[in-house]
């Protein structure tokens, strides 16, 4: 089995949000389970030289995008036992940016290149791909073209094609022509409200889809999380699957993270790391639950219902650490309380890798109050470096947090339901009195460390319904 996994950035080359992730590190699972795997991405300016010296061109190709004749390099390279295959384009990827404005015609032009490119690229590939595997909307015109453009060609017919949502906010609308403009397409089965619409094409024509937890799997067939989409999303659910991402156990590993100043198994080491962090942040320097709020790109992370209770937070025996970009109204609002919290209170508003790792080393709680939040990856990233989450059950973190139950014993974390700012105060000052217990508290943390957050559960998943698609002789796969 043969699989193809086409993406628009993957770590260690480019990242600028959790998809970068998901690519790094399952297709490392998948061919631990017997898979024959191969990735291929944009060739962006920004990916290191380093990278760049390790790539041989594998092929030129020449395609026609509307009447644009377009010349691209197909670059290979193996890298931690798999092979990577990049599209090289200046015109379209030859500066540092990984995307630009989603709203422009360049933007809508660039990813309708490398899809076209890619397909057009896969009688060239060292293997035959069984099945493409396209992740978000960038890739969304991968099942589209293969079925409404490719399927008069022999090589192409048995091909069979996965698409991953992550993002469901971010479905790649322009307007109307932009595709029959760049591809000469019909546009009807993907006209949005007057629009065209990427991912709708890719819901319908993918052979299968999948998105990263089995409750948002649930969700996005209502109008509250759909975005618009529910009713395509409905009608195409009898190939939804909802698989909840893992972490690269191998990346984030407290063990030997470069970032921490100490490392289990000593005893102490979260201590350690909590009193060089609080030293480094000048913050005050004492045994207090550190709890911290993480947010990548592209997650709604719940500061609506944060802001309001945060100074109420704050007069508790706490410090608080928030790290990432955030909406201009509460970012205000953190600069007023820094000023009278400065002691207890440290917001860094970009993302700093280094600096995410030592939060976590060093905190008691990580604070996940999302209103939509497809997977559980922050959740898991928490348990890594054995921080208790406190989650708003929705998506993947209802799926990996389990509230805790002080009778039985059970459960990793705490959560609430109502997307309200007193719910939250509530639940983390139940957090917070938890930590006090040093007997509880070390019950919520074995059971942390007695499951596995990677992806070798995952993966297994993902083979079967490779699996299931290769075994399908009809048009459409039904689960």
């Amino acid at each position: 089995m043969n699989v193809l996994h086409i993406a628009s950035e993957c770590v260690p080359f480019c990242k600028t949000y959790d998809l970068a992730d998901v690519i790094g590190s399952l297709p490392k699972a998948l061919q631990e389970q017997d898979v024959k795997i191969s990735i291929i991405l944009p060739l962006y300016k920004s990916i290191p030289s380093h990278f760049r010296a390790m790539m041989t061109t594998h092929t030129i190709c020449s395609l026609r995008l509307g009447w644009r004749e377009k010349v691209c390099y197909l670059k290979e390279a193996e890298f931690d036992g798999l092979r990577y295959y990049f599209i090289e384009q200046d015109e379209y990827y030859g500066y540092e940016e990984v995307y630009g404005d989603p709203q422009s015609f360049h933007e809508a032009e660039r990813f309708a290149f490398f899809c076209k490119a890619v397909l057009e690229v896969l009688p060239k590939l060292r293997d035959k791909p069984d099945v493409l595997h396209a992740h978000d909307w960038q890739t969304a015109f991968i099942p589209y073209l293969l079925k409404e453009e490719y399927t008069h060609n022999p090589y192409y017919a048995s091909i069979k094609t996965m698409f991953t949502i992550y993002q469901l906010n971010q479905q790649g609308v322009y307007p109307a022509g932009t595709f029959n403009n760049l591809l000469g397409l019909n546009e009807d089965i993907c006209e949005y409200y007057g629009k065209v619409n990427l991912m709708k094409a890719a819901l319908i024509h993918a052979d299968l889809l999948t998105t990263a937890s089995k409750t948002y799997a649930d969700e996005i067939l209502h109008p509250d999380h759909g975005e618009g989409l529910d009713g395509v999303l409905r009608e195409q659910q009898c190939k939804l699957v909802g698989i909840c991402n893992g972490v690269d156990l191998s990346v984030y590993d407290p063990y030997t993270d470069p970032s921490l100043v100490c490392h289990p198994p000593l005893k102490e080491w979260k201590s350690v790391n909590k009193r060089a962090l609080q030293q480094h942040l000048s913050l005050a320097v004492r045994e207090v639950p550190i709890v911290i709020m993480v947010s990548p790109v592209g997650y709604s992370a719940g500061s609506e219902i944060v802001s309001p209770v945060l100074e109420e937070l704050l007069d508790e025996e706490v410090q608080v650490l928030i790290i990432g970009k955030e909406s201009d109204n509460f970012e205000h609002r953190l600069k007023e309380l820094q000023k009278v919290y400065k002691r207890k209170l440290f917001v860094h508003s970009e993302w700093d890798e280094e600096l995410v790792r030592q939060a976590y080393a060093s905190a008691d709680l990580s604070l996940i109050p999302s209103q939509c939040e497809p997977g559980g990856e922050r959740a898991a990233m928490a348990f890594q470096y054995e921080v208790v989450p406190v989650v708003r059950e929705t998506g993947g973190l209802k799926d990996t947090v389990t509230s805790f139950n002080e009778f039985t014993g059970e459960g990793n974390g705490f959560t609430f339901a109502p997307y309200q700012a007193h719910d939250l105060l509530f639940t983390v000052r139940r957090a917070i009195h938890f930590y006090g217990d040093p007997l509880l508290w070390w019950r919520i943390v074995q059971n942390i460390k007695s499951e596995d957050y990677g992806w070798h559960e995952p993966s297994k998943s993902y083979v079967n319904l490779y699996k299931t698609l290769l075994s399908y002789t009809d048009q459409e796969v039904r689960l």
